[in-house]
């Protein structure tokens, strides 16, 4: 296997940073949590991981000083993986407790999972638990090995919809709703789910993105 990547994850205060550590770990591959522009602007990935509210986590992302860093590791072209809330914050905006603007990196927006209207099948929000991720794109890169309807573990009350269909690819249902498990736009993807405790599929996608040429 090739010498892995150095991996930055970034920590703005609303993600499951030791989570995503220790399976990295798991697989051999070393990283750093951190905040410091002079770090991550050195790394060769990120992973902006996300657990919480979108409005506190942009206004995090700009109390510690990461939009300018971000934004130029983005335009890099080097990879970044969001996670979760991560996922979300890569879009224009959301609407989770009224408007808020994203980073812009993929055009899309979020809002809220419908529990179901009259006549349709009812269901919890948030969504909690295992569900399958079905695959839009033939993506051999961060699917590699993993087969369609691989299920992965959700945590999240709001999803994304992005405003170009091809930069969504992967889907999942959950009620009535059939809602973007996975986005990508050139150097930049996103999940839904959380891989770093989704198991040994889990496992297999955060090394897809390590190795992802």
């Amino acid at each position: 296997m090739n010498k892995p990547p150095t991996i930055v994850i970034i920590d703005y205060g609303c993600g499951n940073l030791f989570s995503i550590q220790r399976a990295l770990t798991e697989l051999d591959v070393p990283s750093t949590i951190s905040r410091n522009p002079d770090e991550i602007a050195k790394a060769d990935k990120i992973i902006l991981p996300g657990v919480g509210a979108f409005g506190k986590g942009m206004e995090n992302i700009r109390r510690f000083g990461l939009l300018e860093v971000l934004g130029a590791f983005v335009a890099s072209g080097r990879p970044v993986l969001g996670i979760c809330l991560g996922m979300q914050l890569l879009m224009r905006a959301s609407h989770e407790f009224g408007y808020h603007e994203g980073l812009h990196w993929i055009p899309g927006q979020v809002t809220k999972l419908r529990p179901g209207q009259p006549g349709e099948e009812t269901v919890k929000i948030p969504h909690v638990g295992w569900s399958p991720v079905n695959f839009n794109s033939n993506n051999d890169g961060l699917f590699h090995r993993l087969q369609n309807g691989t299920y992965m573990y959700f945590l999240h009350s709001y999803f994304v919809t992005t405003e170009n269909p091809m930069c969504g690819i992967a889907t999942t249902t959950y009620g009535n709703n059939v809602f973007c498990s996975a986005c990508c736009k050139e150097n930049i993807v996103g999940v839904q789910f959380h891989p770093e405790i989704s198991g040994p599929s889990g496992l297999r996608l955060l090394q897809n993105f390590v190795f992802l040429k």
